[in-house]
C-alpha cells in the first residue's frame, strides 16, 4: 500500500468513528449482520496492534473535537490564542495519524508473515487435488479462493 492508500484509510477510519455515523450505521444495519457471524478470530498479537490503531484513531479524534480550541474560535478569543489552540489541535491530530499509520503498516506486516508461515496447501490460490479412489483422473480441481 502507498502513503496516499494509508492516509485515505486514515481519514475513512476517522469518519467511521464519527458518533453520528455510528448512530446512521445501527440504524440501517440490522443487529445481526452476515458479515458479523463471518469475522474471523484474530489472534491476540493481532487484537493489540488494532488496539495501537485504534488509540490513533481516538488521539486524533482528541485533537479534533478539541474543546480549547472550538471555545477559543467560538468565544472570539485574539487571532494568536486561535492560531495556537489550531496547532495544539493539529499537532494532537497528527501524533494521531503516525500511531494510526504505524499500526496499519504492523498490521499489514503480520499478516503477511502469518500468511507465509501457513502451511503450503492453505495459501490462498493455490489448487487442491481429492484423493481419486478407483478413478482415472481427479473428480474436481478445488481452489482456495473459492472456500
Amino acid at each position: 500500500m502507498t502513503i496516499k492508500a494509508y492516509i485515505v484509510r486514515g481519514i475513512s477510519d476517522l469518519v467511521a468513528a464519527c458518533p453520528y455515523t455510528i448512530v446512521g450505521k445501527k440504524i440501517l444495519r440490522n443487529k445481526e449482520s452476515i458479515k458479523d457471524k463471518y469475522r474471523p478470530i484474530a489472534t491476540q498479537q493481532e487484537q493489540q496492534i488494532l488496539q495501537r490503531v485504534k488509540l490513533g484513531r481516538n488521539i486524533a479524534l482528541i485533537g479534533v473535537f478539541c474543546p480549547f480550541f472550538w471555545i477559543a474560535l467560538f468565544s472570539g478569543a485574539s487571532r494568536d490564542f486561535v492560531y495556537f489552540n489550531a496547532m495544539h489541535s493539529g499537532i494532537v491530530i497528527a501524533v494521531g495519524y503516525v500511531i494510526l499509520i504505524k499500526g496499519r503498516i504492523d498490521l499489514v506486516r503480520y499478516k503477511k508473515t502469518k500468511r507465509n508461515q501457513e502451511p503450503e496447501r492453505f495459501r490462498t490460490g493455490d489448487v487442491l487435488r481429492p484423493l481419486t479412489v478407483g478413478a482415472k483422473k481427479p473428480i474436481k480441481e478445488v481452489d482456495c479462493a473459492d472456500l
